[in-house]
């Protein structure tokens, strides 16, 4: 099984998928706020990381699961640490630049720790609450490794755990902020992710092999209809069932699945190597896009630009905003996120937190 010793950020259809959605939340932010005149979509990018996440974890623990928490939280809690207190920082110093965002000691202390609270302002960093979501399912995959010794079941066991977590609070009702906060179907988004894995992955070993054009066709059209699917959700205003995991999620597991398949077929190029690029950097850009788009707006645009609600000017200040957030998220991850990373792996090799 050669293509199990691919390094994560080596599947570049993963990248691309990665790319796809944190762009769509840095479209999503440019209009919700109505500073840029176009059509509100793109939400949905969250759902499609939450099913990269299922699939990049079930992959990560066939292959190495030693200190799996620890690695999980050094990916994720360097960044956020610095954008929530950043963040903080700003709404003390210029509390009128980001008017939609408020703070308070409760909840400051408690988007620290990840920890779900109806206190105002929480979490500081609004992207937090998605990574609640994260942390749940690292956590519930580390019970699972917890639970067996052969990892190749370690998958199955999470996703037992979660289905008995979000079952027995249906049947429980528990009367707990932090419980009831998991109990609306996102989880399961996980799920997809690592269901989708384990068909990869039987796949892969089973080598099966499909005419290569019908292949394509087949991939491009799952992927036209995942994603355009949820756009004309969005802009229709539609709720097929009201249940974002099905209506979006669902979608997002089909893009998912189209661009896996179309792994090998993926040629280098410059434009790829781009592509790539952002969806390397994308951690650091879903962290910190609302307050580059916010600010493009509010204090560049609306300083500059008096004329509004004409197309061509609001289609430029969209790729404008697309541009700086680009170039400024591929910059902190290059000069910030991308050295804590490597100090931290050189720190678990060192075995200085070995078990």
């Amino acid at each position: 099984m050669m293509w199990l010793t691919w390094r994560e950020n080596e599947i570049k259809s993963i990248q691309i998928l990665r790319a796809i959605a944190a762009l769509s939340v840095v479209y999503v932010h440019c209009t919700v706020t109505k500073d840029y005149n176009f059509p509100t979509t793109g939400a949905f990018g969250v759902d499609i990381f939450f099913v990269i996440s299922g699939f990049i974890i079930a992959f990560v623990v066939t292959r190495d699961a030693n200190q799996f928490m620890i690695k999980r939280i050094f990916r994720i809690y360097p960044m956020y640490l610095l954008a929530t207190l950043g963040s903080a920082f700003v709404l003390v110093v210029a509390p009128n630049v980001f008017n939609t965002m408020t703070i308070s000691w409760a909840g400051f202390i408690k988007s620290l720790f990840l920890i779900p609270g109806p206190e105002k302002g929480n979490p500081v960093l609004a992207q937090g609450w998605t990574l609640r979501f994260e942390m749940f399912f690292y956590f519930a995959m580390y019970l699972s490794l917890l639970f067996v010794k052969n990892r190749k079941y370690s998958s199955y066991v999470c996703i037992s755990i979660l289905m008995i977590f979000l079952g027995g609070i249906q049947i429980i009702k528990p009367n707990n902020y932090i419980l009831n906060y998991f109990n609306n179907g996102l989880l399961l988004e996980f799920v997809y992710g690592v269901v989708l894995f384990k068909c990869y992955e039987y796949l892969k070993v089973k080598n099966y092999k499909i005419n290569s054009g019908l292949k394509i066709s087949m991939a491009m059209l799952m992927a036209i209809v995942g994603y355009g699917s949820m756009v004309f959700l969005d802009v229709a205003q539609i709720h097929v069932t009201g249940l974002r995991h099905l209506d979006y999620g669902i979608p997002s597991l089909l893009l998912a699945a189209a661009l896996l398949t179309l792994e090998n077929n993926i040629k280098d190029s410059n434009v790829m190597r781009g592509v790539v690029k952002i969806g390397e950097a994308s951690f650091v850009m879903y962290l910190v896009h609302y307050h580059i788009v916010t600010f493009c707006s509010r204090c560049i645009f609306n300083n500059i630009i008096s004329v509004k609600n004409i197309f061509i000017i609001e289609l430029v200040k969209i790729i404008i905003a697309f541009i700086v957030t680009i170039v400024i998220s591929i910059i902190i991850y290059e000069v910030i996120d991308n050295p804590i990373q490597k100090q931290l792996k050189k720190i678990l090799k060192g075995g200085l937190l070995q078990k």
